[in-house]
């Protein structure tokens, strides 16, 4: 990322409204084309995964032309390696990532991240979430638990599941709330998610340098800082 870009800065603020209705639309139209198509990928939530990730992604950048600048937007969603030891989503927590970036013109202004666990609903196990959840924090200071079902999904801030007792409420409810909701308003209005956050495909697993590929998170993530000012991990 820029060193000029603030590490807070909020895209509401960097964009026009109809932009921002925009790719909320694109978020919505894409888990609902993901949650049509889940009987097709039922069996097995890394094929959800993958299905939710080609919904969201786009192969380019999207223009839009608003009060006579022209923006453009990119989604991209990428499942993270999990299977075997020592694998990424075992160090981290997270086997995908949702990203979102924007141009103004040629210039990006704008690019976000945000990690998540999936699970399928009635495979959902609070116990085993925890860990989980815990390492997505601990990693990224961000993420949600996503949930897969043929009715819809849905996905908590995993800081609620962390920690219950904040004396600073977190700007997201408790709980689980829709897909499209968690990305569309959470996401895009900086309630969660991290500024800068990006996967990094030319990174090498740390296990075998000779790997590269879709293998982990940005180093960024492993080197960001672990005191919360929300206290430790519960």
């Amino acid at each position: 990322m820029p060193e000029e870009w603030p590490p807070n800065n909020d895209l509401t603020t960097l964009v026009p409204r109809g932009l921002l209705r925009r790719i909320k639309a694109h978020f919505d139209e894409g888990v609902e084309e993901a949650v049509k198509k889940y009987r097709f990928h039922a069996e097995d939530e890394d094929a959800l995964t993958g299905a939710l990730a080609q919904a969201l992604s786009t192969p380019e950048h999207i223009v839009s032309v608003l009060g006579g600048s022209r923006y453009s937007f990119a989604v991209e969603s990428y499942k993270i390696l999990g299977k075997g030891p020592g694998t990424p989503e075992k160090r981290m927590g997270a086997d995908g990532i949702f990203q979102v970036s924007v141009r103004e013109g040629d210039k990006q202004i704008f690019e976000k991240g945000l990690p998540f666990q999936a699970k399928r609903k009635d495979r959902y196990r609070p116990g085993e979430v925890l860990g989980q959840a815990k390492d997505l924090f601990r990693t990224a200071e961000t993420g949600v638990i996503l949930r897969y079902g043929p009715d819809g999904y849905d996905a908590a801030d995993v800081r609620h599941l962390l920690h219950h007792d904040a004396l600073v409420p977190f700007p997201t409810p408790p709980g689980f709330s829709a897909l499209g909701t968690v990305l569309g308003d959470w996401f895009l209005q900086c309630h969660i998610g991290r500024v800068g956050l990006s996967f990094d495909k030319d990174e090498p697993d740390p296990n075998d340098l000779s790997k590269r590929g879709t293998w982990v998170i940005s180093t960024r993530i492993r080197k960001t800082k672990t005191d919360q000012p929300n206290g430790p991990l519960a």
